[in-house]
């Protein structure tokens, strides 16, 4: 087997690298299931939303504007027009909108099976959120929290639920995170960062 082979081959479940979600869902039936997929309006987050719709699951789609969401949920139902889904806005920037959408999907959905936090942004500038938090930290970490605590009761009342949280490896670069070093700021590069934190 050779080194490509050897990355695409099959694990113990009988699905790899290679293999899609249609394949990995294939026979299950998803019609009593509710989803949430966030970043779902594009990549990863779409196809997921497309292939538990596929599986008969009602899917909500938060979306940053309803207009986007709209046209993600438009490309969905061409290529299934039978496909349950709904849009609600949802701005992971801001802790209000989380607690917005969470307020509205508790109002109107009485459990919630399945909660797919795949949403998030990358080495985007230094900007702060609308709740004066670094942009990146804002949406990526405490967003979720926010969600998943918002969001406890309906998940609580669905047995078995689950919880995915989408990451990728870039966190296996930090040996270790300082609290006590102030926030990033443009005045500091990030080998200083780096530097007060290895001394903290």
């Amino acid at each position: 087997m050779g080194l490509l082979g050897w990355l695409w081959r099959a694990g113990p479940s009988g699905f790899g690298s290679s293999s899609t979600a249609e394949q990995v869902t294939q026979g299950i039936d998803a019609s009593q299931l509710t989803a949430i997929v966030t970043g779902a309006t594009n990549g990863i987050g779409k196809e997921t939303a497309r292939v538990l719709a596929l599986r008969g699951a009602k899917v909500i789609i938060p979306s940053r504007t309803l207009d986007s969401g709209l046209k993600v949920k438009q490309s969905l139902l061409e290529q299934n027009p039978s496909a349950e889904l709904h849009v609600m806005e949802m701005d992971l920037s801001s802790l209000d909108s989380v607690d917005s959408f969470a307020r509205s999907f508790n109002s109107s959905h009485k459990h919630l099976n399945i909660l797919i936090n795949n949403a998030g942004i990358m080495a985007c500038p230094f900007q702060l959120s609308r709740d004066g938090i670094e942009l990146q930290f804002a949406t990526n970490h405490l967003a979720l929290m926010k969600s998943l605590a918002a969001l406890a009761k309906p998940i609580l009342k669905s047995i078995p639920e689950y919880i995915t949280a989408i990451t990728c490896e870039a966190d296996d670069t930090a040996s270790s995170i300082s609290f006590t070093v102030p926030c990033w700021s443009p005045s500091l590069t990030g080998l200083q960062v780096g530097s007060a934190a290895r001394q903290s």
